[in-house]
């Protein structure tokens, strides 16, 4: 496989310009030339849909991070044969046999993975397994047997130092409470996977009290602490024109993140003061 060849730069550019101003793509794609440039080559590079392609890749800390089920699209394109998976025992022990056959390759290749080996805080280990499984191993099985096609690419379940590890959120930032959602779910309505914290752009139209709306939506869909420190950090340059400009909706997202803070946390509100 030999797709990391960018044919047309002028062809992409203007690609990526259309999706910068395009309101159906993600968030964090909106009136980002350079992001979209970039998904559109890695789209090329996959033989893939680029608009596909976006509704499953996200930028974290510089770095894209893609859906199990978009890695698993992405290999299957590129393999003679899918990756095809077993499954066996149960509760810790269940255990994933999953095999594909590379192009050009005569035998196929296996890897094997253990639910207590690859579960993660992720809510659906527990709702889920068997998908999980199929995910976390298919991860492995092109690291281990085609990695040219996964380069660089982290997932949405990986330790990202930064990101998913604890972090030390500004202090004047904490949690709170009245903003209606007006963003759409962060979970994916087939699998139920977790979105990871990205930055959210704020449009050329959108007021401070409209992008503050947003934020505390996608931040009250987070299941860990971690999760709500990562949304912040990953937003504190737009927080904080907002504590500037608008002191009143700074007010409102750390009441409301705080409050999402003691959801998490199981702290009664009357006793978190």
């Amino acid at each position: 496989m030999n797709q990391l060849v960018i044919t047309d730069v002028h062809a992409n550019l203007k690609l990526a310009e259309a999706f910068a101003d395009a309101k159906l793509v993600p968030d964090h794609f909106k009136k980002s030339v350079g992001d979209c440039y970039i998904a559109v080559n890695l789209a090329n590079r996959y033989g893939m849909d680029p608009w596909t392609l976006m509704q499953e890749l996200y930028i974290v800390n510089g770095r894209p991070m893609m859906s199990g089920k978009l890695a698993i699209a992405i290999l299957n394109h590129s393999l003679a044969e899918p990756l095809r998976p077993v499954y066996s025992s149960e509760g810790d022990e269940r255990t994933i046999t999953l095999t594909g056959r590379l192009q050009g390759e005569a035998d196929a290749q296996s890897v094997k993975l253990k639910v207590r080996d690859a579960r993660t805080a992720n809510e659906q280990w527990k709702k889920n397994p068997d998908q999980m499984l199929m995910y976390a191993s298919a991860r492995t099985w092109g690291r281990r047997f085609a990695p040219d096609i996964l380069l660089g690419i982290v997932f949405d379940d990986e330790e990202i130092p930064g990101v998913n590890a604890p972090a030390s959120p500004p202090a004047a930032l904490a949690p709170a409470p009245g903003l209606k959602p007006q963003a759409p779910p962060l979970h994916d309505p087939e699998t139920g996977e977790i979105k990871p914290p990205h930055q959210l752009v704020r449009f050329d139209d959108e007021t401070h009290a409209q992008w503050a709306a947003r934020f505390v939506a996608h931040v009250k869909t987070s299941d860990t602490i971690t999760d709500v420190d990562a949304w912040e950090d990953l937003n504190a340059k737009q927080i904080a024109e907002i504590t500037e400009a608008e002191p009143k909706f700074f007010e409102r997202i750390v009441t409301r993140v705080k409050a999402k803070r003691i959801e998490i946390l199981g702290t009664p509100v009357d006793e978190a003061t």
